[in-house]
């Protein structure tokens, strides 16, 4: 199948928004006082992230005409990601532009802080729920799906969120949020071990079938160890230092979970072949 280049960049873009966007609530429950100078930046990362990944998503659908089209469509999973996505986007902006010069007072927009939240993780499942449902493409039908779309977002969101919060809290409060991490970490490589396997098994019941399918044996390895494996040990190394400042496992943590996405959203294409029979 071609790889949709488009989406992959969406995705990528908008989910990392979307997990900054709910470590950043969670945080600010906690450490309020601390997160305020730089709540700002938060935002705005964000929402430079979330429109620059809403446009590569209405470039992929190639009109505008069409794109209003599926808005007016609500039943469809497509429709429902578009309309929390441009609830998302425009929720964050709008929160920017109240907390712009009133940072001290964030309290008063908890309110459509939790909207944002709300209609980010909406974003999160509908993306996953266009593949999870297509019947037709054994591959993409499953909860997996919607499992390993959720779990990159926050993943992606926790990482960029530590690098943004570095020069603003203490030390041991980011080795908290460092295992918190490494938590969420785990389950995102065991949701994506199983969706691999998933993948392998229905592509394997195509071939079967006399189907042609792609080899991801490699792409699949690779999507683990450089997705994964890499930034975990990463990760454990940044909890065991005790330096004020080892953000560089973190930093490049991030990267390799980055292109540890772009591989498995490019192997995410390629493995969606319809079965020869249905």
């Amino acid at each position: 199948m071609e790889v949709a280049y488009s989406l992959v960049g969406s995705y990528l873009l908008l989910g990392t928004a979307i997990g900054l966007i709910i470590w950043f609530t969670a945080a600010r429950l906690y450490q309020n006082d601390e997160l305020k100078p730089v709540s700002k930046k938060i935002i705005l990362v964000a929402i430079v992230l979330a429109v620059a990944g809403v446009i590569l998503a209405m470039l992929h659908l190639g009109k505008v005409e069409r794109f209003f089209y599926l808005l007016l469509n609500p039943s469809s999973w497509l429709a429902r990601e578009g309309l929390f996505a441009g609830a998302f986007t425009g929720g964050i902006i709008l929160y920017f532009i109240l907390i712009r010069n009133k940072v001290e007072q964030l309290e008063k927009f908890d309110i459509l802080l939790y909207i944002n939240v709300f209609t980010g993780f909406c974003t999160l499942v509908s993306m996953g729920m266009i593949y999870a449902s297509a019947s037709a493409v054994p591959a993409w039908n499953s909860i997996w799906s919607v499992l390993v779309n959720v779990s990159s977002g926050l993943l992606l969101g926790g990482l960029l969120f530590m690098f943004l919060i570095k020069e603003h809290f203490n030390f041991d409060y980011q080795k908290i949020l460092g295992k918190g991490i490494l938590v969420l970490a785990i389950v995102t490589l065991l949701i994506n071990v199983a969706n691999e396997v998933q993948v392998w098994m229905a592509l394997s019941a195509i071939a079967a079938q006399g189907g042609e399918v792609p080899a991801i044996l490699l792409s699949s390895l690779l999507h683990i160890l450089v997705g994964f494996l890499v930034p975990l040990y990463l990760i454990i190394l940044f909890i065991r230092q005790k330096e004020t400042k080892p953000t560089i496992y973190l930093t490049v943590a991030f990267v390799f979970v980055i292109l540890g996405e772009i591989t498995g959203k490019i192997m995410h294409f390629i493995a969606g072949v319809k079965a020869p029979f249905i």
